[in-house]
């Protein structure tokens, strides 16, 4: 299967710098990417682990089917719509474009508090995956696991952020792998929208009140709602990198209040249904980076929730990849590498930071013509704006590969 999406791109772009194998100096615009800042002050327990070139990071991306569907046209064969945040205009990282919620892991997500809330056995299963990536598997000194550390923080985050709480009252099942937003119901109720507010500021300044707010509420993380769904870290030509933990979690409907955005880094907060997201990147309406690109375009895949968390609930029992791409700087562009493609060096140092792209004596599409196995996005020059993604590898652990946007559009056109 060969896949190939070309689109427009209008994010802001940092300084890609290299020297093509003929000697000749080149500086290249291209897109910057990757997982939203939200930087805070190191602390004692993260200080603990290995010190990174990199922060560890944790996103979700929640899909929910709308009580009232009215889409219609192509994006009507999709059932559901993705929580999409969008970032401030004046953000030094990123600005205005669309991601979804997350950030970096705080040491009041791996506190030992949280085993006070949850039951004894209640996380047995989330910490007993094969086949994932460090981020997943570090030993931290916190007798929380850093898997469900992880998952508190794309849950603390995502109400931080937009307002919406990922949470499970403590007398309710455990691990129902869907999100149940009625399932709060009285206890979110009895908390006013000034209130919630408030408890907003209170957890974005210091992260251990969300303890607190869970203990007010008589409920716990969602973490059973969170499955794994990938792993971007940002590639070696930033100078500041994440390793993000990018998770899945499956509504059994969009929420009925209304949620509202940070003000802060984030302005808006949307619901978009997958199709209409992609289609509005093209077309220059919606501003996405190239994770949010890739995974939507995996989830396009799926037409209905159902099929989409069904999917994910058993696929990741295989494991999780890591991606971390490579930048090669062609003759009339840069050619993003993900693990598979032909140009991809197994074997590169990924420690390092604010690199020069790796320069080839190619333009970009004698070097797709001369690999065989495809997996990147490419950057056309004189602008830097065209975005493609090209892939015709098998995905590992079972993942499915972006879709063909050309042909997938072409499809529903004709159903």
């Amino acid at each position: 299967m060969h896949v190939e999406v070309t689109f427009k791109n209008n994010l802001p772009s940092t300084v890609c710098r290299g020297k093509h194998m003929h000697g000749k100096s080149s500086e290249i615009n291209w897109p910057q990417r990757m997982h939203r800042q939200f930087v805070r002050t190191s602390s004692s327990v993260l200080n603990q682990c290995n010190p990174k070139p990199w922060k560890d990071a944790a996103t979700v991306i929640i899909a929910a089917r709308p009580s009232t569907f009215k889409i219609r046209g192509p994006a009507s064969v999709i059932d559901y719509s993705l929580l999409m945040l969008k970032r401030n205009t004046g953000s030094s990282f990123l600005p205005d474009s669309y991601v979804f919620p997350g950030g970096v892991i705080d040491d009041g997500d791996l506190s030992s508090e949280w085993l006070q809330l949850f039951k004894p056995d209640d996380l047995l299963g989330l910490n007993s995956r094969i086949n994932l990536p460090p981020i997943y598997t570090t030993n931290r000194a916190s007798s929380v696991p850093n898997n469900v550390a992880l998952r508190i923080c794309a849950i603390r985050e995502t109400f931080e952020e937009s307002g919406l709480l990922l949470v499970k009252p403590n007398d309710s099942p455990v691990r129902e792998g869907v999100a149940k937003f009625n399932a709060m119901g009285p206890r979110v109720t009895d908390v006013s929208l000034a209130e919630l507010v408030e408890w907003r500021k209170r957890v974005r300044q210091n992260a251990f009140e969300f303890i607190n707010l869970c203990r007010l509420l008589e409920c716990v993380p969602n973490v059973w709602a969170l499955s794994e769904w990938s792993n971007w870290l940002t590639p070696t030509v930033a100078r500041r990198r994440y390793d993000t933990a990018f998770f899945l979690c499956c509504m059994d409907q969009v929420p009925d209040t209304k949620m509202t955005p940070d003000d802060r880094e984030i302005i808006k907060s949307a619901w978009i249904n997958p199709y209409t997201a992609i289609e509005m990147k093209m077309s220059g309406k919606l501003s996405l980076v190239e994770p949010q690109i890739y995974e939507i375009l995996r989830i396009l895949n799926f037409d209905r929730v159902s099929n989409l968390y069904r999917f994910n609930r058993k696929r990741s029992e295989m494991g999780t990849e890591r991606f971390v791409a490579q930048k090669l700087l062609a003759k009339n562009g840069i050619i993003s590498t993900l693990p598979g493609d032909s140009s991809y060096d197994n074997n590169y140092d990924n420690s390092l930071v604010d690199t020069d792209c790796i320069p080839i004596d190619d333009t970009i599409e004698e070097n797709c013509r001369n690999n065989e196995y495809l997996h990147r996005a490419i950057y056309h020059q004189p602008d830097g704006n065209t975005l493609g993604i090209m892939c015709n590898i098998t995905q590992r652990y079972g993942h499915v590969s972006p879709v063909d946007w050309k042909n997938f559009v072409l499809s529903q056109a004709g159903d």
